[in-house]
């Protein structure tokens, strides 16, 4: 089901997620503009060729995971969106998944 945010006339999908364990934090949105965010346990945020970042749970800073928490616990994909910025003005633009 598509929803347009008023304040920034964004319109975005929010997608459950499946397969998380019970009480973990879920949620993925994709926007119009092309941006892609999903946090469950790992972060992933992605824009075409022009922004790809992937953090594993571990290494995202403390206080993002509070932040990433009550997005999903508000099932909010606005204050997803403005998570995955201010991540990208920490760790920049492109932090690719690291191959094990």
């Amino acid at each position: 089901m598509g929803l347009r945010d008023q304040r920034t006339d964004i319109d975005f999908h929010f997608l459950d997620c499946h397969n998380i364990e019970k009480g973990g934090d879920c949620m993925r949105c994709e926007f119009n503009d092309g941006l892609k965010v999903s946090y469950a346990g790992p972060l992933r945020i992605n824009k075409g060729a022009e922004l790809n970042v992937y953090l594993s749970a571990d290494e995202i800073p403390t206080d993002i995971h509070g932040e990433l928490h009550e997005a999903a616990r508000r099932e909010s994909c606005n204050a997803l969106r403005q998570v995955a910025m201010e991540v990208t003005d920490i760790v920049g633009r492109f932090v690719p998944e690291r191959q094990s």
